[in-house]
């Protein structure tokens, strides 16, 4: 399996915080590739270039930090695919927590999320310390409190922080995306009669405890203040 971490090199954030998840992800055995991500000053060229469209105009308020998260993912979708090979992928807040068990890659048939935890919610911390840690795999199909939404596609969970995703999963989220428009990069990984997303408990990865309060993960947000932190 490979694995890959987004980092957005104009970002002194995004930098600091990669070092930190990539030192962490270490510590268990991981070793991480940098992926230099998607600037979203650059997305709109690039978009047209692939042939991708949004789902709706303006998504998200046409944020430029969305559609170069999207895209960053959209490129390692097509990596895992042409190398025929599992990837773990993380974004650069996405701190491990414990090591993946043994055989991980047998335990789910197309994409795993590696924090079954909404990051959002203000019980968050409370939550991932109150985790059992007896490992259990899950659907999203089986779950009903948080971590569980819908759109009109199918049922997702919040965040694209950290998951493994294999080849056939990956071509068929990009078939997806070209099908139906692009989503955010989390809401496109979504399930169909084609694939679905479990979840592992207890939480591999967490969101970088600096993201910790919501003031924090706005104000320091690539997706909502890119301009701010980015050069």
């Amino acid at each position: 399996m490979i694995t890959k971490i987004i980092v957005l090199q104009s970002s002194e954030i995004s930098k600091s915080m990669g070092a930190k998840c990539i030192a962490q992800a270490k510590q268990f055995g991981i070793e991480p590739q940098v992926f230099n991500g998607i600037h979203g000053k650059d997305a709109p060229l690039i978009l047209a270039q692939e042939n991708l469209r949004q789902y709706k105009p303006k998504m998200k308020g046409g944020r430029l930090g969305v559609l170069g998260c999207f895209l960053s993912h959209y490129f390692l979708w097509n990596e895992c695919v042409k190398v025929n090979e599992p990837y773990m992928i993380l974004e650069h807040d996405a701190y491990m927590l414990r090591p993946l068990p043994k055989k991980v890659l047998k335990r789910f048939p197309d994409v795993l999320k590696l924090d079954s935890l909404d990051p959002y919610r203000d019980t968050y911390n409370a939550d991932l310390n109150a985790q059992s840690e007896e490992v259990r795999i899950w659907s999203l199909h089986e779950r009903k409190e948080h971590g569980k939404y819908e759109h009109t596609r199918g049922l997702y969970s919040i965040g694209g922080y950290g998951y493994i995703i294999k080849p056939h999963a990956a071509e068929h989220i990009i078939h997806q995306a070209k099908l139906f428009g692009f989503r955010p990069a989390d809401h496109q990984i979504h399930t169909t009669d084609k694939i679905d997303i479990h979840h592992i408990s207890p939480s591999i990865v967490r969101i970088h405890q600096d993201y910790t309060n919501h003031s924090a993960m706005k104000s320091m947000s690539l997706t909502r203040n890119l301009e701010k932190n980015s050069q």
